[in-house]
């Protein structure tokens, strides 16, 4: 019974060890982040779209801060034409399943951040 373990034991390393290089198999052809530092305009257009990513000053649609953040803006409630989130956030409608100007993960007229932070990290890494 002893010797039957040990076979299977055997066996089972056989197996597992020989998936190495397998799983290690890189198809020909592949775009990699070297690429796009390879020209001096791809790397200005990686650097361009960190930048992207930050809401605009002054539009009270982009920047929570305008209405949302403060009330330095204020708007009558007649006025339907006014659509933004930072303005529902102003007036009480935040919500916690779908939150209004989302930054976090880029819904509700919010910018995703996470991905900034991706694209950001990548491209410092590059340069250092």
């Amino acid at each position: 019974m002893k010797k039957f373990h040990i076979i299977i034991a055997i066996g089972l390393f056989f197996i597992i060890s020989s998936c190495k290089k397998y799983i290690d198999v890189v198809p020909d052809n592949i775009a990699t982040i070297q690429d796009a530092f390879s020209m001096r305009s791809q790397a200005e257009k990686y650097l361009f779209t960190c930048y992207s990513y930050l809401p605009k000053e002054g539009s009270p649609s982009e920047n929570p801060g305008m209405f949302g953040g403060g009330d330095e803006f204020w708007l009558f409630d007649n006025i339907n034409n006014i659509n933004t989130s930072g303005w529902r956030i102003a007036k009480k409608e935040q919500g916690v399943t779908s939150p209004l100007m989302n930054f976090w993960d880029g819904s509700n007229q919010g910018k995703p951040l996470y991905r900034a932070i991706r694209d950001c990290n990548i491209f410092w890494k590059i340069l250092i």
